[in-house]
């Protein structure tokens, strides 16, 4: 008995190593709207997505937006084809062309989110680091080398 008493005491506090999550409680619910600025300037020109089925819609301004073919699976979710998300989300897991480099507790300007997923993605628009909020969506993202993070969501 003290033995599992001390074994339950040494898991707390401790960094987790899998999300136990399908990537679906990652990938932002259908209708999301996401405002994100620039890395270390909140207050500058903003970015936005929205999340539709099937698809997301980039905007950088009116005159300045893109759609992308979204697939989400089991399997995990791919952005134009690009693997943005593996099935396993644990440290270290990878798929084709990503690789979840961590999970837990992720700061952003927006505030700290408890329950996030990091990947490196090797190709495609979404190259790069993303931060993947659980019930969210990405609040740290990399559009075609343009980095930038969560100001609001709605």
């Amino acid at each position: 008995m003290r033995l599992l008493l001390l074994l339950a005491c040494a898991d707390e506090g401790a960094v987790p190593e899998s999300s136990g999550a399908a990537p679906a409680a990652y990938a932002g619910p259908v209708g999301r709207i996401l405002e994100y600025a620039g890395m270390g300037d909140p207050q500058g020109d903003t970015r936005f997505l929205a999340i539709q089925e099937g698809s997301w819609d980039w905007s950088a301004s009116q005159t300045d937006a893109s759609t992308w073919i979204t697939r989400l699976t089991d399997e995990g979710l791919w952005v134009d084809e690009a693997q943005v998300l593996p099935e396993r989300l644990a440290a270290g897991a990878r798929a084709p062309g990503v690789e979840v480099t961590a999970v837990g507790e992720a700061e952003t300007w927006y505030g700290t989110f408890p329950d996030t997923v990091t990947v490196d993605v090797e190709e495609g628009v979404l190259a790069g680091p993303t931060i993947w909020a659980r019930d969210i969506g990405p609040v740290l993202i990399t559009v075609q080398g343009w980095s930038g993070e969560l100001v609001y969501y709605e």
